[in-house]
């Protein structure tokens, strides 16, 4: 356990916990020194008590490289014997021997850092396109990037959205939307909750919407079909015999080798297994094979294989854009009325619009941390 830090003086070493991005931004935040080769853990350790605590000076002092901090962490984690930190990167420090927290202050500060650094990129990608952007052919264009931009700004720095399934995703999770940055599981998570929010807006009862890690259950249980209905698998038998009885529709959102998302409906009440793949792919032999054997085990009938319509994606101009076009085609399948299939060029925006989205939901359910 890295040492503790006093209670008095956190809130004056790091006041970040309680800026939005905005104010983070303005923030500046001593940059690292650089390693050298010079550099020994031995030389930071000292057996004797600190002399100095004075928290002006600690925060005056340039962490070393981040490294180096978790070098220095693990060796206070088998030293007991030693008592404070020296700091011989920064002349100015003398002789000064700082408390060991001084050390856990530095690794604390990275993380700021790596925050800091995040919604600077995120920021300057969204500058980008405002540039790029012809206000006076695309007036709509540049209002949702000046929306999305505001709403940013504003949010929390070090909070956190839960996702439907119950897991916390830190509010930085969120500038990946601004990006053209491959989305992933946390993401495509908080999408699906978008659609759980349709459903329950629309009162469908019988649309189930599952979580990403679905088809990677139903393929481990395909593989073990003789321990089906025992432990480890009941849920799944559970999901199945309700969504089957119900005649209800399963929907999920798939990851398809590591890297690619698509789009999955199995319709109980129509026998009918909905496949939409931005790539134009059909559903892989082995996920066909199980999840034909689940739906047959819950309802002793065959189902039939369709394409769900979706966004086409070309691979040579565009991969990161996949988990927008199988929540698209999803959002559009189920809810035709309220969704439009986008077209490739669209899928940029539609990421901003799903960013705010969030942000509505989130603060409308107070679930901000």
């Amino acid at each position: 356990m890295p040492p503790i830090i006093p209670l008095q003086v956190i809130a004056s070493i790091l006041p970040y916990e309680t800026l939005s991005v905005r104010e983070l931004l303005a923030c500046i935040l001593p940059p690292y020194v650089p390693h050298t080769r010079f550099m020994r853990v031995e030389k930071y350790l000292s057996t004797q008590v600190p002399n100095s605590d004075n928290t002006n000076e600690i925060v005056a002092l340039h962490p070393p490289p981040l490294d180096f901090i978790k070098a220095l962490l693990n060796s206070l984690a088998t030293r007991p014997e030693i008592q404070s930190i020296l700091c011989p990167h920064s002349p100015a420090s003398g002789a000064q021997r700082y408390p060991l927290w001084t050390v856990t202050y530095w690794n604390d500060l990275s993380s700021v850092k790596e925050t800091q650094s995040t919604w600077q990129s995120t920021l300057a990608c969204l500058d980008d396109r405002m540039l790029q952007t012809d206000i006076q052919e695309q007036e709509n264009e540049h209002q949702l990037l000046w929306r999305s931009l505001e709403t940013a700004l504003g949010l929390s720095s070090t909070g956190s959205i839960t996702t439907g399934n119950g897991v916390a995703v830190a509010t930085q999770c969120l500038a990946g939307f601004f990006t053209t940055e491959w989305l992933s599981d946390e993401h495509e998570s908080m999408m699906l909750d978008l659609l759980r929010e349709d459903v329950k807006k629309e009162e469908s009862t019988d649309v189930v919407i599952e979580t990403v890690w679905f088809i990677g259950l139903l393929m481990r249980a395909h593989a073990d079909q003789e321990n089906y209905g025992k432990n480890g698998y009941l849920w799944l038998v559970e999901r199945g015999e309700d969504t089957s009885h119900h005649g209800a529709r399963l929907v999920t959102i798939a990851n398809k080798n590591g890297n690619h998302w698509v789009a999955l409906i199995i319709d109980f009440g129509n026998r009918a297994i909905w496949y939409g793949d931005s790539v134009g792919n059909p559903i892989p032999q082995q996920w066909a094979a199980a999840v034909d054997w689940w739906t047959s085990h819950h309802t002793n009938h065959n189902f039939h294989h369709f394409h769900m319509p979706i966004a086409f994606q070309d691979l040579h101009i565009d991969w990161f854009h996949c988990g927008v076009f199988a929540w698209n085609a999803i959002s559009c399948f189920l809810f035709p009325s309220k969704y439009a299939l986008l077209s490739p060029h669209q899928a940029a925006s539609e990421r901003l619009r799903v960013f705010l989205r969030l942000v509505k939901l989130e603060v409308s359910e107070k679930c901000w941390s």
